[in-house]
């Protein structure tokens, strides 16, 4: 509940800063894109003998996401609200900064200057600051947009109708710039859905980012610390007109896209998505052995590799599965269907049957009390002989599917295994999986 209040406070403060509310525009007022009277002109030209329009190419124009939708559509679906701007879009909101002063140091932020950068680095992108928090610090003179409006009486002039596009639009259309869309593998099989449900689906198996950052008072040091001038007062940044988010000591940063599909999404909500082709596909040999490595959500691909074997009947050479995650009875995802998984390659064995579901199961766990951390490469390294047989006799495909920091453990334990293995140096390991890298056999989806 208090991530959804969160969610909602973004959008609401947002709608307050920007106008919306005090020019009488409400959340479930509907905004509209439209062209400008020069884009209009050009393309239905009006002859000087006739009011009529001329014959013309039909009109088209770029917008930055569809409508009509709401505003509430506008600010919490389109707009990147919470995440970081790309630094020139940031540094064109100095358009509606009043304050000369403000205005250059906010662009000196976003500039490429050396010294600039580092402020950058250190004082906004690494400690996640948002625009919210920025821009009462460093630029409180910054004005509300004009809200244009649209009736079947209203007339603008050219200077009007300038200010009105260059205002909201643009401002809308920077706060979209980086709002681009999430990639999540898919966690499911088309044939087990088919079978369960009867119709077409996915399964996707999301984490909800929540990270807890420095207080706010620190990264305004920071940035006094770097010789940027803090024009909003402290008693301004701790007013409650600013709201709770300056009141808290540490400060919670919620990922847009997760947060979205785990707290505010509700049965029968319509998505605008797409499928795109994964790099994980299965060997067209079905003799091939399987290895996959995960942690955390990284398991989404391979538990539909799971749920096809099951549907095919199992595999037909042995199926590997190196899981870490955190602790065994809190995040061990998926736990009672690997499980069941693991039971039925048991009973399968013991009939002696030549059909694989999952041949072998090795779970680390990294912060299990009382236990040492453990992850999946050191699993790897205990099993090397196993992976190493299955790698180089039998020709297997070794998939990798979590954050990038975990795949380079993986291949680095690889390399360091097969040069131990194979009786040579670093240079002879790092060659071994460069040459599974370019045979396709390592394949990896990754995110930092």
């Amino acid at each position: 509940m208090l991530l959804v209040l969160c969610i909602l406070s973004q959008i609401t403060w947002w709608h307050t800063f920007l106008g919306f509310k005090e020019q009488g525009v409400a959340l479930n007022d509907f905004v509209h894109w439209v062209p400008s009277r020069a884009a209009l002109a050009s393309a239905f030209p009006v002859s000087s003998s006739s009011s009529s329009p001329s014959s013309s190419p039909a009109l088209s124009y770029a917008v930055p996401f569809p409508t009509p939708c709401t505003v509430e559509e506008a600010l919490g679906f389109f707009s990147n609200l919470t995440g970081q701007l790309p630094k020139f879009a940031a540094a064109c909101l100095s358009l509606w900064i009043e304050d000369p002063e403000e205005r250059t140091q906010w662009l000196r932020l976003f500039c490429d200057e050396p010294a600039a950068q580092q402020a950058y680095e250190a004082c906004v992108r690494s400690p996640l600051l948002s625009l919210r928090e920025l821009l009462p610090l460093l630029a409180p003179s910054f004005s509300r947009p004009r809200l244009p409006r649209l009736s079947s009486s209203s007339t603008f002039d050219e200077d009007e109708e300038a200010a009105s596009t260059q205002e909201l639009g643009l401002i809308l259309s920077l706060l979209a710039a980086a709002h681009a869309p999430r990639a999540y593998t898919i966690a499911s099989s088309p044939k087990a859905l088919a079978r369960e449900t009867g119709t077409r689906s996915v399964a996707l198996c999301v984490g909800l980012v929540a990270e807890q950052r420095e207080s706010l008072a620190i990264t305004t040091a920071r940035l006094e610390e770097h010789g940027f001038k803090i024009f909003g007062s402290s008693s301004a940044v701790r007013s409650a007109r600013r709201g709770p988010l300056f009141h808290q000591e540490d400060r919670l940063f919620f990922g847009a896209c997760s947060s979205f599909i785990t707290q505010q999404l509700r049965p029968g909500d319509v998505l605008k998505a797409l499928i795109k082709p994964s790099s994980f596909r299965l060997p067209a040999d079905v003799k091939r052995p399987i290895i996959m490595v995960a942690a955390g959500t990284g398991i989404a691909p391979f538990i539909a590799f799971l749920r096809e074997f099951a549907c095919l009947g199992g595999w037909l050479a042995p199926v590997v599965l190196f899981f870490g995650c955190q602790r065994a009875n809190k995040d061990f995802l998926y736990r009672e269907e690997l499980l069941r998984y693991k039971a039925r390659q048991d009973a399968a064995e013991e009939s002696q049957g030549k059909k694989h579901f999952l041949t072998h199961l090795f779970l680390a766990f990294s912060r299990e009390p009382g236990q040492p951390k453990t992850y999946v490469q050191h699993k790897i390294a205990e099993q090397r002989n196993l992976v190493l047989q299955l790698l180089q006799e039998q020709q297997a495909t070794l998939y990798i599917c979590g954050r990038t920091a975990m795949a380079a453990g993986v291949t680095k334990t690889l390399a360091h295994a097969a040069a131990e293995t194979l009786g040579g140096d670093e240079a002879r390991g790092n060659a071994f999986v460069h040459d599974l890298r370019k045979s396709r056999r390592i394949v990896e989806e990754v995110w930092a």
